[in-house]
């Protein structure tokens, strides 16, 4: 009687699991993926502030896709598209430059080029008190702190809209902005690898303090190249 008991549970373990696989599919997802962000310490944004909290801590710790989740419409579905490229491009840079440092190499010229490649600004930096407009809209005035392809942003008052119990930043889709997710998206890891060929030469010396700059403008420019 037991084993039937224990068959039985089973039974409707293996039954809801498969339910729960085949019709709440993106349910489950859902679940995971609040769980995962949880353990990394994002929650849900319950204030304009927040949200502009838990969205600049996943872009400093180059996290674009728990970023994503701070943001609102078109923009943050084409931000989640390239997610993933533009994090590997962003830490391929991040460790472009510690190599750098790592062989004493200073090279104004090479950084503007790493900077003119960044995918997006580390942080939107709040300069002032983020103004409720209602009970669903706020405003916030931003500034970004590091050069990147997006740093045409400057500073600007950026809105922020609450969707149930939520805050989220609303962002731009302009024609410029498209450009840079399609450059991502179509180029991104071709950017990671000739980015990674000249670190490798550093490490290697095979490039040198006076033709860094120059070796990494040529293996960008082939990244570039059809």
């Amino acid at each position: 009687m037991r084993r039937l008991f224990f068959q039985l549970v089973l039974i409707v373990i293996i039954g809801t699991v498969g339910y729960l696989a085949l019709f709440q599919r993106d349910a489950v997802i859902s679940l995971f993926q609040k769980a995962k962000s949880t353990l990394k310490g994002y929650k849900e944004a319950k204030t304009p502030d927040e949200a502009m909290d838990y969205f600049n801590k996943a872009m400093e710790s180059r996290d674009y896709n728990e970023a994503a989740n701070y943001l609102d419409g078109e923009y943050a579905v084409q931000f989640r598209k390239v997610a993933d490229k533009a994090e590997q491009l962003a830490k391929a840079i991040d460790d472009f430059r510690h190599a750098m440092e790592q062989h004493g190499i200073r090279s104004d010229k090479a950084n503007a080029m790493l900077a003119d490649r960044e995918p997006f600004p580390k942080r939107l930096r709040v300069v002032d008190t983020i103004q409720k407009k209602g009970d669903d809209a706020a405003v916030a005035p931003v500034a970004v702190e590091t050069g990147s392809q997006l740093r045409a942003v400057g500073t600007a008052a950026i809105p922020l809209k609450r969707e149930a119990e939520q805050w989220k930043i609303v962002l731009a889709l302009t024609p410029a902005v498209r450009l840079i997710f399609d450059d991502i998206d179509r180029n991104g890891q071709d950017y990671v690898n000739a980015i990674n060929v000249v670190k490798n030469r550093m490490k290697t010396d095979a490039t040198t303090k006076d033709n860094v700059a120059k070796d990494l403008e040529e293996e960008l420019r082939k990244a570039r190249q059809p």
